[in-house]
């Protein structure tokens, strides 16, 4: 449900800002909101499964680098919007291409193992 929600997201934000029309920006909006629903669906009952006790504190750093895309986007698009004509299609690309790959890594390393169980099983991890 992530992957897929974090696709239609960047695929409705790139469709919005080609909309030749208000009322089907608004419709593309929406399907991206639909989409961030799909995306909420599959992270946080993660969280929870898997957080236990500490779901409160893997949530928080989830979301760190889920807001990656929110903190690298406005600066870029300073760069990107004089190089394109002032268009905001390249940095609404960047912003869902960096969306896309963060869900990617989410589903290659989301496991059911509880995180307590995964940090003591690594020999690498501090001790708790």
């Amino acid at each position: 449900a992530s992957l897929l929600g974090s696709a239609v997201e960047s695929v409705a934000a790139v469709l919005y800002t080609r909309a030749a029309t208000a009322p089907l920006a608004a419709v593309w909006l929406c399907v991206q909101m639909v989409g961030q629903l799909g995306h909420r669906a599959g992270f946080e009952q993660s969280y929870l499964e898997v957080g236990g006790a500490d779901a409160a504190i893997l949530s928080s750093v989830g979301n760190c680098a889920a807001n990656g895309a929110g903190v690298w986007t406005p600066p870029l698009s300073v760069l990107l919007r004089p190089l394109s004509g002032g268009s905001w299609l390249p940095p609404v690309l960047f912003a869902g291409a960096f969306k896309l790959l963060t869900a990617l890594y989410y589903a290659s390393t989301v496991t059911l193992t509880p995180a307590r169980e995964a940090i003591l099983a690594d020999p690498a991890s501090p001790t708790m």
